[in-house]
């Protein structure tokens, strides 16, 4: 993780394979509705913080100052957010795939029919 000749903390190359296990488990937690209060949440807080970007007086002798740095955390919570999404949808998608062409337990030879009717 660390990579000392770059002067980074974290090198970009860093990607977490999730096993089949995690996925099935991230699948069922997303489906809950905890998750939904979750996801509003952190919506909230993102717009909390493009409101307060939004909001600096202009009057302030470090205005730009002040934007730049509420820019820089507002993007990146924004980032982090929709790229958390994406993550999280890849993974359900990858989930449910490999979910499809298991067999059903009174056939494990065959993918469930059920799975290819929509």
């Amino acid at each position: 993780m660390l990579d000392p000749e770059k002067g980074n903390i974290f090198s970009a190359d860093i990607d977490i394979e999730l096993g089949a296990r995690e996925r099935t488990v991230l699948s069922a937690h997303i489906k809950q509705e905890g998750f939904d209060i979750l996801q509003t949440v952190m919506e909230d807080v993102v717009r909390k913080l493009n409101r307060q970007l939004i909001n600096v007086d202009p009057s302030d002798p470090n205005y730009e100052k002040i934007v730049a740095n509420r820019h820089r955390v507002a993007h990146a919570a924004g980032r982090f957010y929709i790229d958390l999404m994406m993550r999280l949808k890849e993974e359900v998608n990858l989930s449910e795939y490999n979910a499809a062409k298991l067999g059903t337990p009174e056939n494990p030879e065959n993918p469930n029919p059920q799975d290819f009717d929509n």
